[in-house]
């Protein structure tokens, strides 16, 4: 009887509390994905005050002209790589999130690092081999334009996906469609790019050698 009133207490279990389950954590539970959320944030807010880009990467995406003119424009080239660079952190973050197989935002990071310097290896020994052109450049730089243009889209979506409750599932599309789109735009400007210099045939060579051969690489680490 005394067992009985010391384990129900009006009418329901009392369990000691080293045998209640624990819950579970959450992404944003570990103090390393909170604290570089917040240094994202904060990095995003400081380059609002180069919304003059906008124009220029919208004029990019809808033409070849309008992203030559963007490279061309040394200005608008060095703040567009710049501003980049900043988004690249908020979209590491966001594959962490919804993308990797499990959290490991310094091992998304050094892959994401790791990705950009041999793209930058491989097109520098090219460039240097064949003497590339502006043109040559414009086809490797207009990289940044269509990965700002995709991390911001996917800031943005993810943002008013987490407001509206929708699950990760969905989340993990929505990502992967918007870097898929901007990824295809870019290949398809960098074959415009090339082609008028070098032919199908050797523009196709060098997307291998430029952009396919690093992709493969960062998508076989990742799947590890």
């Amino acid at each position: 009887m005394l067992l009985q009133d010391t384990t129900f207490v009006f009418g329901q279990l009392m369990m000691p509390r080293e045998y209640l389950p624990a819950a579970e954590a959450t992404w944003s539970d570990n103090p390393l994905n909170a604290a570089l959320t917040l240094v994202a944030v904060i990095a995003v807010v400081v380059t609002l005050r180069d919304l003059r880009l906008i124009p220029a990467l919208l004029h990019s995406l809808t033409s070849r002209k309008g992203c030559e003119e963007a490279e061309y424009n040394m200005q608008t080239s060095r703040t567009r790589t710049w501003v980049s660079s900043v988004f690249m952190l908020p979209l590491c973050l966001i594959a962490d999130r919804y993308l990797a197989p499990e959290s490991r935002i310094l091992v998304t990071m050094g892959l994401v690092t790791g990705f950009l310097l041999l793209r930058l290896l491989i097109y520098g020994m090219i460039r240097y081999r064949i003497l590339g052109g502006e043109r040559f450049r414009y086809a490797y730089t207009c990289f940044f334009t269509y990965s700002l243009l995709a991390a911001a889209v996917s800031l943005a979506g993810v943002g008013v996906m987490n407001v509206a409750g929708a699950a990760d599932e969905t989340v993990k599309t929505f990502v992967i469609s918007v870097l898929s789109i901007f990824y295809l735009f870019f290949l398809v400007r960098k074959w415009q790019f090339l082609q008028n210099s070098y032919g199908p045939f050797t523009t196709f060579l060098y997307l291998c050698a430029l952009e396919f051969l690093p992709l493969g690489i960062l998508a076989a680490l990742w799947v590890r």
